[in-house]
Formats: C-alpha cells, sequence, structure tokens
C-alpha cells in the first residue's frame, strides 16, 4: 500500500501532537541563484522495533518570489521516486523510545542525536532538524527546544520571514557568515512551534545554494479537517 505525501500520518497529526510519533513529513525545497530549484517530500514512519517505512515524491518545483507560495496538494503530491521497507531492527535511529516533555529528557534527546555542550549553534540547529527527519514531537516539546535554542549565547532571532510555504516565520541562527554556511531554524508566529531549517551554503565557485527543510505544512494546503487545526 502506497504512503501518499499528503495523507495525515495519523488521526493526530498536526500543531496539537497528544505524543510524540515515529513519523515524520519533511519537504526539502532548494533552489539555486540560476533559479532553478527542486521540490521533495520525504515520508517515514517507523516502529520501536524499527521496522519501518520511507516514501520519496518529488513534487513540482516553484519559485515563490515568482510565482507566489503555491499551496496546493496537485503541486505538492508530484510521483513516487524511492520508497524503502525497512525490516525489523533494519532502520537505525539514535533514539528508539519515546521522548517525554521534560526539559531534562528533551536535552537527552539532542544528545542522542548529536550535540554536544560546548559547541557552536549552527551544530545545534542542524541537531534539531536531525531529530524531525525520525520524530514529530508535541507542543511541549517544541517549547522545550525553544527554550534549548533561545539559550545558546551564539543564536540570535534574526526577524521574521516568508517561508516557501508561504507561512510567516521567525528566524533563529548564527547570521551570516563569509566563511560558514548560514542555517536558521524556523519558527511558525502561528502555531508556535519549529516548521522549518534554512540553509544558504555558498560552493567554491561563488554559486549560493538556497535549501529548507519544512515540517507541518499539511494544514497550510488545507489537508487536515479543521476541527483538527
Amino acid at each position: 500500500m502506497s504512503i501518499h505525501p499528503l495523507a495525515p500520518i495519523s488521526d493526530g497529526a498536526g500543531h496539537d501532537v497528544a505524543r510524540p510519533m515515529r513519523a515524520s513529513r519533511t519537504l526539502s525545497w532548494k533552489r539555486s541563484e540560476r533559479g532553478d530549484g527542486r521540490l521533495v517530500i520525504e515520508t517515514l514512519k517507523w516502529t520501536k522495533g524499527g521496522s519501518g517505512r520511507r516514501v520519496i515524491h518529488e513534487g513540482d518545483f516553484y519559485d515563490p518570489t515568482i510565482d507566489g507560495p503555491v499551496l496546493t496538494a496537485e503541486r505538492l503530491a508530484g510521483r513516487v521516486v524511492d520508497t524503502r521497507r525497512y525490516a525489523e531492527g533494519e532502520l537505525l535511529t539514535p533514539r528508539r523510545r519515546l521522548p517525554r516533555a521534560s526539559a531534562d529528557d528533551v536535552d537527552r534527546l539532542l544528545f542522542d542525536y548529536g550535540f554536544r555542550a560546548g559547541v557552536n549553534g549552527d551544530e545545534l540547529v542542524q541537531t534539531v532538524g536531525r531529530i524531525f527527519r525520525h520524530w514529530t514531537l508535541t507542543d511541549e516539546q517544541h517549547r522545550q527546544l525553544l527554550r534549548r535554542v533561545l539559550l545558546a549565547d551564539d543564536l540570535l532571532i534574526l526577524g521574521s520571514a516568508i517561508d516557501p510555504l508561504g507561512r510567516d516565520v521567525m528566524r533563529i541562527g548564527r547570521g551570516p557568515s563569509p566563511h560558514a554556511p548560514t542555517a536558521a531554524l524556523l519558527v511558525s508566529h502561528r502555531v508556535h512551534r519549529v516548521v522549518g531549517q534554512e540553509r544558504v551554503v555558498v560552493d567554491e565557485g561563488g554559486m549560493t545554494l538556497t535549501a529548507f527543510r519544512l515540517w507541518g505544512f499539511l494544514h497550510e494546503v488545507g489537508v487536515i479537517p479543521a476541527r483538527q487545526r
């Protein structure tokens, strides 16, 4: 049975998740300064025993600076480009046990995914992104993650922006650097959850690539009924 890229992960999918889920849906949007790009949706559902399924769809790329944010199910649905089933124990994740919502357990989740005290804020931003490749977390867990992010000395609130899906977000990151990629977390002003990760990279030839990983977008295309929003 195929997994449609816009089908709810579970009855609780959305910003009112009652408990953490071993499931994720990530929209990757990339654009070079030439204007070409790619839009991919990766859906992962897995179990405590390490079994699961990953499906990758490629949607129709658009440039919101030209086309505007195109929030349509048809554009995002695309076509299947890869699918994989994982047998019991085959899917390797840094953590399988459901995380609790306490500050200590969220800190432990960050540790399990590779974050260590004393490293720079950019690594914290990347660690949060790695977590959301595997998990859908509760509102309280999002609050605890944001608490940890805002305590980082070298992470700043960079102001508001509109992400490629047209959502009003706050950007938190280290700011631009001539010697390193620029990375930022995107926090929704509407639901107060981490909904994306932005990264700007300049390659050796001086070409700029802007990449987003976006989460929590089912509400934006009207897939989740209003009563669940």
